[in-house]
Order: C-alpha cells, then sequence, then structure tokens
C-alpha cells in the first residue's frame, strides 16, 4: 500500500489484511460504516500540517489500532513510513519498529469484529 499510514492486521501467520486511515473532524458522528468497510475511521482535527502527520493523530491512530486488537485478538500493526510502524499486540503492548510487515498472504477480506454485535448484548 503506497499512501501512509496504514494498517496491517495478522490474522494468522503469513494471512494478513491491510487497511488505509481515514481521519476525520471529532464532529462528524459515526461516518457511514459501509463506506469505510476497508478503513480505519479515526476522529482527529487537523491530522496533516504541511503534508505530515501530525504526532496528535499518530497517537489516536496507535490508540485505536491497539484497542482493535485487544478486541479482535489479533496482532496489528500501524505503519507510518517505510521504515516507521508500530506493532501492536492484545496484550495493550506496542513496540516501534523500523520493519514494517512485507510478507504472506494478503487477505482482501476478513470479517473482524471490533465492537460485540447486538445479538451478543442480548
Amino acid at each position: 500500500m503506497g499512501q501512509y499510514p496504514y494498517v496491517v492486521v495478522r490474522y494468522m501467520a503469513s494471512v494478513y489484511g491491510q487497511f488505509s486511515v481515514r481521519f476525520t473532524e471529532p464532529q462528524e458522528v459515526d461516518p457511514d460504516p459501509e463506506e469505510h468497510r476497508e478503513a480505519f475511521v479515526i476522529a482527529c482535527p487537523m491530522p496533516f500540517v504541511d503534508s505530515h502527520l501530525t504526532a496528535q493523530a499518530r497517537q489516536a491512530l496507535i490508540d485505536a489500532v491497539q484497542q482493535a486488537s485487544r478486541q479482535s485478538r489479533h496482532q496489528m500493526c500501524a505503519v507510518f513510513g517505510e521504515l516507521d510502524c508500530v506493532y501492536c499486540e492484545p496484550d495493550g503492548t506496542a513496540t516501534s519498529s523500523d520493519e514494517p510487515p512485507s510478507r504472506g498472504i494478503r487477505c482482501l477480506r476478513f470479517p473482524i469484529s471490533l465492537k460485540p454485535s447486538r445479538q451478543a448484548e442480548r
């Protein structure tokens, strides 16, 4: 994926999914889930300054990826550049690295639940 940042989800050994990142204004409530099925949607005002990701936007994405990793129980990686990423583990740990995921089979669609379904809540 050429545009940064993006998120890689490790479903199992050698099977990965890649998701774009979409930053929205904080007042934008519940963006259309169908429109953003393949994206991490992060509420953050002014995520870029002079075409560079702000520290606030970077941290907001890391926080969202950590939460998604804990909820889905999948290892995930927020990729910020060719030599800049943060691996997030289901136990809540986050580790910076200069080696983004690059190998494996890309899974085009794989259901991953980030929220309990309404049926499960009943």
